[in-house]
């Protein structure tokens, strides 16, 4: 069955199946309290898949809403499972620093990482806490599950 897609949708997901593989989509929102926290609380972007299940990081896209008070300080943002970082890291001058709205797309590392089964993927700041600063993230987030769970 070559490059066929048929629509497999979940509440807040969007799936396509194409050949063998699975290509998935989700939506999300960090809210102001929770970019604020992002140094110390990851936020779960997409749970854990479930036994012999693995998540591949393919791409995201960021979108800041900008409240009128700028986020001060504050580290570099991303996507990681099991703590390791799976995309190119999203400068903090890049989207939630920025003076107005702003739109930044990653993708995934070129740089072979193990990956630990049934693990979820969250978004993170790693480098440092934002003081201050208002305004929303709104986020899609492409990705797989690759499922070794069963044999053909």
């Amino acid at each position: 069955m070559a490059n066929v897609w048929t629509p497999r949708d979940k509440p807040g997901h969007k799936a396509y199946q194409m050949d063998e593989g699975v290509v998935r989509q989700k939506r999300f929102t960090l809210t102001s309290a929770e970019i604020l926290a992002l140094y110390t609380t990851a936020q779960e972007i997409v749970p854990a898949p479930g036994k012999g299940k693995y998540l591949e990081f393919v791409s995201a896209t960021l979108f800041l809403n900008h409240g009128g008070t700028d986020y001060a300080n504050g580290g570099n943002l991303s996507f990681q499972i099991n703590s390791v970082d799976v995309c190119a890291v999203i400068g903090n001058t890049a989207l939630v620093n920025s003076a107005a709205d702003a739109c930044v797309q990653t993708t995934a590392t070129a740089t072979a990482f193990a990956v630990a089964e049934d693990t979820a993927m969250n978004i993170t700041n790693a480098g440092a806490a934002h003081i201050t600063g208002n305004g929303t993230i709104s986020g899609l987030v492409t990705y797989r599950v690759v499922d070794f769970s069963t044999e053909d």
